[in-house]
């Protein structure tokens, strides 16, 4: 399961020419979680697999579909 989410916020990640940088302060800014490039790269490469990971990878792909949303919705205007 968590692959399928890994995937889809590399490829919004990608598709939007967005950093992993961006990611890590919209999760701070608007999840309040605070994560380094180090742990988050390791979370999304599944080198670390706990409850605190799932919960990240989740927020993640929130931030990450959030945004995709917003442009979707700005591209058709």
């Amino acid at each position: 399961m968590n692959n399928q989410k890994i995937e889809r916020i590399r490829q919004i990640v990608t598709e939007n020419k967005l950093t992993y940088g961006w990611l890590i302060e919209r999760l701070h800014e608007d999840k309040g979680i605070v994560v380094q490039k180090s742990g988050l790269s390791h979370i999304l490469n599944e080198d670390v697999i706990s409850d605190t990971g799932n919960y990240v990878i989740d927020r993640c792909l929130e931030v990450c579909e959030e945004y995709a949303e917003k442009y979707r919705k700005k591209a058709k205007k």
